[in-house]
């Protein structure tokens, strides 16, 4: 039983990140995609005069 632990934790490791990319991943492409782009909007616009 302890010799199949680590394996166990690590599976469950394992797909907790998986899980967990494929939630971050849905929530980076809707949110985070947008802020960059008013930041990068914002950015050239200030420095894009010089």
């Amino acid at each position: 039983m302890s010799l199949d632990r680590p394996l166990f934790l690590r599976a469950i490791l394992s797909y907790l990140l998986r899980f967990f990319g494929l939630v971050f991943g849905e929530y980076y492409n809707t949110t985070v995609d947008k802020k960059l782009n008013v930041y990068k909007s914002q950015f050239y616009r200030h420095f894009g005069k010089n």
